[in-house]
């Protein structure tokens, strides 16, 4: 694992650099508040000049809303009713998430050419200010004011470029291991994704399949070692398995452009691939509630889980919403969804507290100001970085014109 995360942390440093040093300048600066101005009010994965994929929109809601209700359960004994024992297992959809973020890599990327040095720095460009204003801001306001590990505020500074970097899940061995270990993954995955990208578009559909069936075999055998040896949820933790589901979902978005692609008789076709979503969706809800009574034998959802959410993105074209107000709602969700992902930290730490000095007793009041909240503080936090970045390209236009002006005199 030691040499697994030295080997991470390098690659990662390695990039940063390179991103550092073919970026630097003043167009660089330019091009980034252009970029902050043109930040969609949605999630950073979701396709800005196609065909908005708001099947897409409802894994992510339904994704976010599990892991948030799975964390509140847990730390902060909040109880859903009837749906508790669905809860109770809900860190399973961490799995769905990733390989949604890799399916919406792909679909928002197939048509760019990721081998050329402009496009790979305007794709790092977009992911930097996608994900990291909002984390940033999480970490500054979690760890400082409650430091939640009881390290010195030197210790703090010491840790932050490891933090800021997103290095934090590579190097376990610091003290201090965070709740923002996903934010490791997701940089690692970014930082490779343009090779796979560009490979992907280049094999044909058997060998899509096979990788798949290749991939999916590791994470299922390793998993069923780690269940054999009894040795905790280490791959839960570990990048390489996160970027392994990412590589997953980019092949579903690939099967379901080649499907479309490769038939001349649409209509059958959409009906098949209706069935199959549909089956898809039956088969995932019935096996999660089927091994709900093997608690943390994560083996055994992976192994029907995963096949199950494949079938759903490769056919996720296949859901259409008609109302405008359903529609509306589900992208208001899905566009915040990144910052309930970070902000539910907040919560499960001083929520507890709120609880304690109000003396808030009742479970559904609880329940209630711990989802609002939580809600509430990431649409604030997402307007308050599209503020800031409008303002930060405001701010630099005048400066510019101010040189102009300087310079000409």
């Amino acid at each position: 694992m030691l040499a697994e995360g030295y080997a991470f942390t390098c690659i990662e440093l390695f990039v940063w650099t390179f991103i550092v040093i073919f970026m630097k300048g003043t167009s660089f600066i330019h091009k980034i508040m252009n970029l902050m101005e043109k930040r969609s009010m949605y999630n950073n994965s979701i396709v800005e000049s196609k065909e908005r994929l708001i099947g897409l929109d409802i894994v992510r809601v339904i994704s976010c809303f599990m892991i948030l209700t799975f964390h509140t359960f847990h730390s902060l004994s909040l109880s859903y009713g009837f749906l508790d024992k669905y809860v109770e297992q809900g860190a399973i959809f961490v799995s769905v998430f990733f390989i949604l973020s890799g399916f919406s890599l792909y679909y928002a990327n197939y048509k760019k050419n990721l081998s050329q040095i402009k496009e790979v720095k305007l794709f790092y460009k977009k992911r930097f200010i996608g994900i990291l204003p909002a984390y940033f801001i999480a970490w500054i306001g979690f760890y400082i004011p409650s430091n939640i590990y009881n390290i010195s505020l030197h210790d703090i500074i010491r840790l932050f470029p490891i933090d800021f970097l997103g290095l934090r899940c590579e190097l376990q061995f610091l003290p201090g291991m965070n709740y923002f270990w996903y934010i490791s993954c997701l940089i690692i995955g970014y930082l490779v994704y343009p090779l796979i990208n560009e490979i992907i578009k280049q094999i044909k559909i058997k060998e899509i399949v096979a990788l798949i069936v290749f991939i999916y075999g590791i994470i299922c055998y390793s998993k069923y070692c780690e269940d054999y040896f009894g040795i905790g949820s280490v791959i839960y933790y570990t990048p390489f398995y996160r970027i392994l589901e990412m590589f997953i979902g980019a092949f579903s978005c690939q099967i379901m452009f080649k499907i479309k692609d490769s038939h001349s008789k649409p209509k059958l076709m959409n009906k098949i691939r209706l069935i199959i979503l549909i089956t898809s969706i039956v088969g995932f809800v019935y096996f999660y509630k089927f091994f709900l009574a093997y608690g943390d034998k994560w083996l055994w959802y992976d192994i029907f889980i995963i096949p199950c959410t494949i079938g759903i993105l490769a056919n996720i074209d296949c859901i259409k919403i008609s109302s405008n107000c359903l529609r509306n709602v589900i992208c208001f969700f899905s566009g915040i969804s990144y910052e309930i992902y970070l902000f539910q930290t907040w919560a499960i730490k001083f929520l507890p507290k709120i609880d304690l000095y109000c003396q808030i007793l009742n479970p559904k009041m609880r329940r209630a100001i711990a989802l609002l909240s939580i809600i509430i503080l990431s649409w604030l936090i997402n307007r308050l970085i599209r503020l800031l970045n409008k303002l930060m390209k405001r701010c630099w236009l005048w400066g510019a014109k101010v040189a102009s002006v300087a310079l000409h005199r």
